[in-house]
């Protein structure tokens, strides 16, 4: 096509601000698995970055929710951008130690610039969902996992419920946790690992494919699991992560 008739990017007349690669190389990963592929409800297949006393980025499809925050060094704007374009971003901001960003309020874009290049994306506007009303703010179970050792028994009963609606159940007790499918007669297609339990024993099932998610998005050694009740939703976090919070709703099965 000739360059002409090419769309030049709005002009961004708003101050350029800068934000450390470092944050976003390692916060990115731990919330862009949680943002929906769904376009026909916008706002969930972005990433929202919004400032009060911390800059907090969160993301959510309805189902599971991802959240980071920092101590905030200036005031970013509060904004939705696309998951998709912050995918790309990560890709060329590794090797910068800083990126510059701006964004046009009347134009509805944001811009990232590092070094000789530049990335224009539209905002999404609308309503990000209330997401501090579904963060619990009790428990009755504290759980603590190695983290490599919850992904093996995942996949391995993940084999099993494949044919149970993707379902895997998780039995907590004070010596650790049984992992099964749905539908399970005695310890055929069961999995046990020993962990740190904490209060009441527990019954939750979760989709498999949401634990797949975020074992293989985090890092460190232990993960740590929140547990209220079996339909209540569940905290999931990092030992080495304060910083970093994830939760998933349960699925309901019948006793």
């Amino acid at each position: 096509m000739n360059v002409e008739d090419f769309p030049l990017p709005p002009k961004i007349e708003e101050k350029e601000q800068k934000i450390k690669t470092e944050f976003l190389v390692k916060s990115l990963p731990l919330v862009l698995f949680s943002a929906s592929s769904d376009e026909t409800r916008p706002a969930l297949s972005g990433i929202n970055f919004l400032t009060n006393e911390e800059l907090v980025i969160v993301a959510t499809d309805g189902f599971r929710l991802s959240l980071v925050k920092t101590k905030k060094e200036k005031q970013l704007p509060s904004v939705i951008v696309p998951a998709d374009f912050l995918r790309e971003i990560n890709h060329f901001i590794k090797d910068e130690k800083e990126v510059h960003f701006s964004y046009s309020e009347k134009e509805k874009v944001i811009r990232f610039k590092m070094g000789e290049s530049e990335f224009y994306s539209r905002l999404i506007e609308g309503e990000f969902p209330p997401f501090d009303k579904v963060i619990p703010q009790e428990k009755k179970t504290t759980v603590k996992l190695e983290r490599e050792e919850f992904l093996r028994k995942v996949k391995l009963i993940s084999v099993f419920a494949r044919d149970f609606s993707y379902i895997i159940v998780l039995e907590i007790d004070k010596n650790g946790v049984r992992f099964m499918p749905k539908t399970t007669e005695g310890e055929e297609n069961t999995s046990f690992q020993e962990a740190e339990v904490e209060g009441e024993d527990q019954r939750v099932a979760f989709n498999y494919k949401f634990l797949l998610d975020l074992l293989n998005a985090v890092g460190g050694k232990n993960i740590i699991i929140e547990i209220l009740r079996s339909d209540a939703p569940v905290v999931f976090k990092l030992e080495n992560n304060q910083d970093f919070l994830h939760i998933i709703m349960p699925v309901r099965i019948q006793e």
